[in-house]
C-alpha cells in the first residue's frame, strides 16, 4: 500500500531530503544546493518566491530541510506538485511527488 503524501491546512509543513549520496562514491553529499518549488496541478506556484531553500540539518548524512510556513495557501481537498532539484559535487538529481492537501482532524 503506497503512502499519501500530505500537507495539513493551516500547519507548518515540513519538507525534506534524506540521504543524499554521491552516484558515483557512494558518500553522504552535506553541501548540496537543494531547492524545491511547489505547483497546483495547472502549474501555478503555491509559495513567493518561486523556490524554498531547503538547508542542510547539521550531522545528518545528507539530511535537507525547509519548512513550510503554516499560511500557505492549499486548499482542503487538492493536489499539488512538489519538485525537489539537489545539486552538488557537480551532480544533479530530482525528485517530484504529488501532495494532498487536508484538514488535521
Amino acid at each position: 500500500m503506497a503512502t499519501e503524501n500530505v500537507f495539513l491546512l493551516a500547519n507548518s509543513n515540513t519538507i525534506e531530503l534524506r540521504g543524499l549520496r554521491n552516484v558515483f562514491t557512494d558518500e553522504y553529499i552535506n553541501t548540496a544546493n537543494v531547492v524545491a518549488t511547489l505547483h497546483t496541478s495547472k502549474g501555478v506556484s503555491v509559495v513567493t518566491p518561486d523556490a524554498i531553500t531547503l538547508h542542510y540539518v547539521e550531522e545528518s548524512d545528507g539530511c535537507y530541510r525547509a519548512l513550510l510556513a503554516p499560511e500557505t495557501p492549499l486548499e482542503e481537498g487538492k493536489r499539488y506538485k512538489l519538485h525537489i532539484v539537489a545539486q552538488g559535487e557537480g551532480l544533479t538529481a530530482t525528485w517530484e511527488q504529488l501532495i494532498q492537501a487536508k484538514v488535521r482532524r
